[in-house]
């Protein structure tokens, strides 16, 4: 690969990922199309493809703009007439050009390697016959696109009217092309011509090296054959696709990569299954031992909602219950509690008592503030704070236990639980293990709601204080989903 040498594209790669970069490099030209781009793109798409250390292909460009279009003044010599030959050759002549350029953009459609386009500035007329042949497109929101053919009197020849349609519908591409308007990214994004839109060409690189690297890392055959089933069904019946891959697959199912994943899910699974589950003592001793680093690296991770983050700090013993949210907490979208409600929750009993009965934090969206009985109760000397999803993850992460994982223990636990209890044969050691699972579940549903709380229990309280668990349709506040009243009522009564 390094050997080659192209005056108007460049290649970088296969990094240590098999990640290719073909790169539009006519820069002072806003990377117009020309004869040379014409010519050396399908030959370094191929080189690519035949590469079997490349997985996956970006397409970018340097400058200010990913393509402006054909350059015109290539354009004005295919279509200017040659009165040294007769009217036939001369048409011969520009249904050979064009054909050439219609295999330069076919190129990125026939590799058998996925093709991502990374757009940004503008992508005009030849551009959009460019990116619409690519497997995947992202953009910036500043990016301009524009089918601009009917602004030059032609008609797009090139693959856009042809793959467009396929990619945002047929109403939509007809508008496009007939009035030749331009739209930007988060339009095109809209309409289903890009999978996404970054702020800025930085973040736009950085998303799209994290989907290649993705894409890189599974099976390369099955890769493969994902595109080109996908490809080829797009113009058969669902009943002629259905044929067309279970003749693929019956080729490619003796492949060594199906054989080792189908061993690497065999040997996850017995992981799971026999990797001890951590006691409620076992996982405060080695969530006691997160450091502050792992804290501080964590605690703008879980607590993201739309473009802001939540963000509080509790105690080690804290335990998330959607059982215990009091009716206090209004059903808010987003922002401050009112005066009245914040008031009415500090001066409550648990308010008060801190930190020996529930206390209930209402948390700002934006994590711009603190409520006055978390401060409150720094200043009463509580100072082993970390960060709720901190120590979490590492106590689970000390286990190697997986949300699954813990998932199962829980549902197990409860079903152990459920069945003493209607025998009356439930010990506090049983009850305490539930309820630390019960906590581990319901932190799983902690993130993403508007809504959040935290309850501190201390070691004298009881379930006993639950009260008022949900609102008058029977919804949990907080977490989402349903009560299970049969299950609140058993809590209760213990």
């Amino acid at each position: 690969m390094a050997a080659l040498q192209w005056e108007s594209v460049k290649i970088e790669g296969p990094d240590s990922a098999g990640i290719a970069t073909l790169t539009l490099n006519r820069p002072v030209r806003f990377n117009a199309l020309n004869p040379s781009l014409f010519q050396e793109i399908p030959g370094a798409v191929r080189a690519l493809d035949m590469d079997p250390a490349v997985r996956v292909i970006i397409v970018n460009a340097a400058g200010r703009h990913f393509c402006s279009g054909i350059d015109l003044t290539h354009f004005s010599a295919v279509v200017g007439k040659d009165e040294s030959s007769c009217l036939g050759r001369q048409k011969e002549k520009f249904r050979r050009d064009v054909k050439e350029m219609q295999d330069a953009f076919n190129a990125f459609e026939e590799c058998r390697k996925p093709v991502i386009a990374a757009i940004h500035g503008a992508c005009i007329g030849g551009g959009i016959d460019m990116i619409t042949a690519c497997d995947l497109r992202y953009c910036t929101e500043d990016a301009i696109f524009c089918v601009k053919e009917v602004d030059v009197a032609i008609t797009a020849d090139l693959g856009t009217l042809q793959r467009l349609p396929k990619l945002v519908g047929h109403g939509n591409a007809m508008e496009l092309a007939l009035t030749a308007r331009r739209f930007n990214g988060p339009e095109a994004r809209s309409l289903g011509l890009v999978q996404g839109v970054l702020l800025s060409k930085e973040e736009l690189d950085v998303h799209v090296q994290n989907i290649a690297k993705q894409i890189a890392a599974k099976s390369p055959l099955a890769v493969s054959g994902t595109k080109t089933v996908l490809i080829k069904s797009r113009d058969m019946t669902v009943a002629q696709g259905l044929e067309y891959v279970g003749l693929w697959n019956s080729a490619m199912l003796d492949s060594e990569d199906l054989q080792e994943a189908l061993q690497a899910q065999v040997m996850q699974d017995v992981v799971e299954e026999q990797t001890p589950v951590p006691t409620r003592e076992e996982f405060a001793e080695v969530a006691a031992g997160a450091s502050s680093e792992v804290t501080k690296n964590l605690k703008r991770h879980i607590f993201e909602v739309g473009e802001g983050d939540i963000q509080i700090d509790v105690p080690i013993d804290v335990q998330v219950c959607a059982e215990e949210t009091p009716k206090v907490l209004p059903k808010r979208k987003v922002g401050r509690p009112k005066k009245p409600v914040k008031e009415k929750i500090e001066e409550s009993e648990a308010g008060r008592n801190w930190p020996d009965s529930e206390v209930y934090a209402l948390i700002d969206i934006r994590g711009e503030m603190e409520p006055d009985f978390v401060k409150n109760a720094k200043k009463q000397g509580v100072d082993s704070w970390s960060n709720l999803h901190a120590r979490m993850m590492a106590a689970v992460e000390g286990f190697n236990r997986t949300p699954i994982a813990c998932k199962r223990k829980f549902n197990s636990l409860y079903k152990q639980y459920k069945d003493d209890k209607m025998t009356n044969n439930v010990s506090d050691s049983d009850r305490n293990e539930y309820k630390f699972y019960e906590c581990l579940d319901q932190w799983w549903h902690f993130n993403g709601h508007v809504m959040r709380h935290v309850s501190s229990v201390s070691k004298n309280c009881t379930t006993s204080t639950m009260d008022n668990p949900t609102d008058e349709n029977g919804i949990q506040y907080g977490i989402g989903h349903e009560v299970n009243k049969s299950r609140k009522k058993e809590l209760q009564s213990t």
